[in-house]
């Protein structure tokens, strides 16, 4: 016949009254994260340390990767009422964790970490059977088995009584002091200082990071206002030293030789930020003239010139690459005279001399290339004159330069020098 002490009693009643374990939540658990953090199995424990039961309809999905000196972890729990993301950061990833494990742990159990209502008064049942026991432990002289369990039964109880956990502090001590819970009778209860440090540990983690503001260098804070407006013109930066261009171009117009003006021209510019600096060369084909009554007698017509210029830039736009300079400026040269069946007129040149306004549209389709077009609208200050003597006719003038001249011009600059984008 098999004879029971009143220790080994207790401790198969409590065994009975112990509650089971919760489910497993390792199927609905995907877990992502570089070396130096938590495995998988390790976060598996610690939510089910703190969960009663898991709700099966619950998945959760997290990825930690880093970022700068932290850590950061992105967390999105999908059940039946919706979907929610969670982005978390913290400069050790176990802190990380031990957040993770409370978001997952309160929506697989909404009282995880706190102490039930069927437990409460289990606590105070093994206080009185053990009066009994110690009672009838006294008799047989089994009273030192059934001491310690009913010492570590009393202390959560007592504890308890002393003092309930909102829940609120019980999950954020929980999870962040290792993922120990109100189930496991060897884990100390936490003080109202550790909770209080957890709570707001907790908050710092949802808190975004404040951007540091960078302060700019003591040259850069020294600068004149005038120069910081002046780079910060049209939302950028340029250069102060000019670009080189060259170029060449061909115009069409009238008022220089007989008939048409045509003739190519060649062009070096200086490019500012706002105006440019332009000096230009050209060369009028030769043109025929002839004597009235005097067939084939006449000259042949040619010239020269160049010009100086400055162009203000308009229109600048930086993101199409279109500019508008309006260039004013003047232009010298000579004008040539080569006779045709007069025998007692040698080749004669005479100065000549204008000044007008040029508008110019230059495209930027490189960086280092541009096409253009443009107009010139020039009054004539000095035009020569060429006369033959022995003409039965008027004075003996038989070519004279028209007061204005109107062209059209288009070309295309390479840039030798560059400045950076604005």
């Amino acid at each position: 016949m098999l004879s029971w002490s009143g220790g080994a009693w207790l401790r198969l009643w409590l065994a009975a009254s112990a509650p089971a374990p919760g489910g497993t939540f390792d199927d609905q658990l995907q877990w992502t994260a570089p070396p130096g953090c938590p495995t998988h199995a390790q976060v598996l424990k610690s939510v089910e340390r703190l969960t009663a039961e898991v709700r099966p309809e619950v998945t959760a999905a997290a990825t930690v990767s880093r970022r700068g000196d932290g850590w950061v972890v992105e967390l999105v729990i999908t059940s039946t009422t919706g979907r929610s993301r969670h982005v978390l950061t913290a400069d050790d990833c176990h802190t990380l964790v031990d957040a993770v494990v409370l978001i997952i742990a309160v929506h697989l159990d909404p009282g995880a970490g706190t102490p039930s209502a069927s437990t409460e008064p289990a606590a105070e049942q093994p206080e009185a059977a053990n009066s009994g026991a110690e009672s009838e432990a006294a008799n047989s002289g089994a009273a030192s088995e059934a001491r310690p369990g009913a010492a570590s039964e009393a202390k959560p109880g007592a504890a308890s009584e002393a003092r309930p956990e909102t829940r609120s502090e019980a999950r954020e001590s929980a999870a962040l002091s290792g993922g120990s819970s109100s189930r496991d009778s060897d884990a100390a209860a936490p003080t109202d200082a550790g909770r209080s440090a957890a709570a707001r540990r907790l908050r710092r983690l949802d808190r975004p990071k404040p951007r540091r503001r960078r302060e700019p260098p003591a040259e850069t804070a020294a600068k004149p206002a005038s120069l910081g407006a002046a780079s910060r013109r049209r939302g950028g930066t340029r250069s102060r030293r000019p670009a080189l261009a060259l170029g060449g171009f061909a115009a069409f117009g009238v008022g220089t030789v007989p008939q048409t003006d045509v003739g190519p021209g060649i062009v070096a510019a200086l490019a500012f930020s706002r105006w440019r600096l332009e000096l230009a060369g050209q060369h009028w084909f030769p043109q025929r003239t002839q004597i009235p009554d005097h067939d084939p007698a006449g000259a042949v017509i040619d010239a020269w010139s160049a010009g100086l210029r400055g162009c203000p830039l308009v229109v600048d736009s930086a993101a199409g690459g279109w500019e508008l300079p309006l260039c004013l400026g003047v232009e010298a040269g000579v004008v040539r005279a080569r006779p045709v069946a007069l025998d007692r007129v040698a080749v004669r040149v005479g100065p000549w001399l204008a000044a007008g306004a040029s508008p110019r549209l230059h495209w930027r389709f490189k960086r280092w290339a541009s096409l253009w077009i443009g107009a010139d609208a020039l009054a004539v200050v000095l035009a020569p004159r060429f006369r033959a003597d022995g003409l039965p006719q008027g004075d003996g003038v038989f070519y004279r330069s028209r007061p204005f001249v109107a062209r059209a011009v288009v070309g295309l600059e390479f840039r030798l020098t560059t400045q950076p984008r604005r």
